[in-house]
């Protein structure tokens, strides 16, 4: 049976602070204004971090003025503003999280007084067109930047006089939320160790080479979502410090650990095979082992961080303090080991000491006899070489043992559980571990 496990999942949510001021004029790409002179002045921009979810457009009655009447906003932050006389014949648009614009077009009334059209498309595919007739008027294509409505200006009075949007400039690349500050959280909260496979190698009668190795498939996604609706929550890079288990490059570990990386702000799905292969030479009945692949997993929720969304223009580089919350589900790579089902005299054609190595770096080791020096006796010592002198709480190591799992079940971190024991680290970690003897989990109170 395939084993599939969700790992990498990162759904991060963000909200921009409200910071009661206008998105910075610099990085405006502001249309140019189709009508007249007449009316007041009117502004309506979102505030910096906010976008225009929602517009709704007000025209004459059939029959009447050829002229655009009122124009209503709604922002992401759920603020709205409106410009002109919100009566008449209306029509609304409500723009998807990450819907862009591709193309706006404006129209005057005939006569150069008013504005009596507006008409856009999406990067959805999708088209919101309202106003008066204009057939065999000039139209007026608009300046977009980066395609984020951001609001509009012009003046009104009674109707619309004149109108211009208000865009974010053309960016030079995607937006990018930086995760500067993580929440302090257990480094080993949620983690549970999960069998992947098992297999056992008995003696036939001959001596033989035991192959434990398998491919597993496990189903990756990351996702990012949000609390506000706006255009920089999708398709935008997260980067910063993300707390993973386990990666292509790095050791296999029992806690999160905190590293540089980057993710996109969509959901993303792929397949990732888990591998790997351990031989033992099976050369009579005490050589026969248990097999057990298995894997580290750990899910982390509502993480609080702190970081900026920033936008480069190529001029410059707007950053904006953002904050939200953070959920990983993440595995790690394959712990993979085999131990002695019946452990016995040595072996003629083995050394005394015998080490299963595995495929994750994590080596279990068996001693099944040792000769102390001056005795003539195989009997094993209690207490494995290299622990602490002043231990005052012991384990005795058995088959499947690992380093992890007695850490783990005596209530340790690894790192302690290797500063008790010296020497069970020879070259790679873990890798001499004897089973039957006694490793220190404790010091005297």
């Amino acid at each position: 049976m395939r084993w599939t496990q969700a790992i990498s999942t990162m759904a991060l949510c963000f909200a921009t602070g409200s910071l009661a001021e206008l998105w910075d004029r610099d990085i405006w790409a502001v249309g140019r204004r189709i009508g007249g002179d007449g009316g007041s002045e009117f502004q309506m921009v979102a505030e910096a971090g906010s976008v225009v979810k929602k517009i709704r457009v007000y025209k004459w009655p059939a029959g009447q003025k050829t002229s655009l009447k009122g124009i209503q906003l709604t922002f992401s932050d759920d603020t709205t503003q409106s410009a002109g006389a919100l009566d008449g014949a209306s029509q609304d648009y409500t723009f998807d999280d990450g819907e862009l614009i591709n193309t706006m077009t404006l129209w005057g009334n005939g006569v150069g007084k008013r504005t009596g059209r507006i008409h856009f498309t999406t990067s959805t595919g999708k088209t919101f067109d309202h106003g008066q007739n204009t057939d065999g008027q000039g139209d007026f294509p608009m300046e977009i930047g980066s395609g984020i409505l951001i609001g509009f200006s012009g003046r009104a009075g009674k109707e619309i006089d004149s109108l211009a949007p208000v865009f974010i400039k053309k960016l030079t690349n995607r937006p990018v939320i930086d995760v500067l500050h993580l929440d302090d959280f257990d480094r080993n909260g949620g983690l549970k160790l999960e069998t992947v496979s098992t297999k056992e190698g008995l003696w036939g009668g001959k001596p033989y080479t035991l192959t434990f190795a398998g491919t597993e498939t496990a189903t990756i996604s990351k996702t990012v979502t949000k609390e506000l609706s706006n255009s920089f929550a999708v398709g935008v890079t997260v980067t910063g410090s993300i707390p993973i288990l386990g990666g292509p490059e790095l050791s296999v570990s029992t806690q999160w650990t905190i590293t540089k990386t980057q993710m996109e702000s969509k959901t993303e799905t792929r397949s990732k095979a888990l591998t790997w292969s351990i031989d033992s030479v099976i050369n009579g009945p005490e050589d026969e082992v248990s097999c057990t692949a298995e894997v580290w997993s750990g899910r982390i929720e509502n993480l609080r961080w702190t970081g900026e969304v920033v936008l480069n223009t190529g001029d410059r580089e707007y950053k904006l303090p953002t904050s939200g919350y953070l959920t990983v589900v993440d595995v790690s790579k394959v712990i993979a080991t085999c131990a002695r089902l019946n452990p016995g005299p040595v072996s003629t054609v083995q050394p005394p000491f015998s080490t299963i190595a595995t495929s994750s770096g994590f080596t279990t080791v068996t001693r099944t006899s040792e000769t102390i020096p001056g005795s003539s006796s195989t009997t094993l010592p209690s207490a494995q070489p290299g622990t602490h002198p002043d231990c005052a709480k012991f384990h005795k190591v058995i088959a499947g043992d690992t380093c992890h799992s007695i850490a783990q079940d005596a209530g340790i971190t690894l790192e302690e559980f290797y500063t008790l024991n010296k020497k069970v680290t020879i070259e790679i970690e873990c890798d001499n571990l004897y089973r039957g003897y006694d490793v220190c989990t404790g010091l005297r109170a």
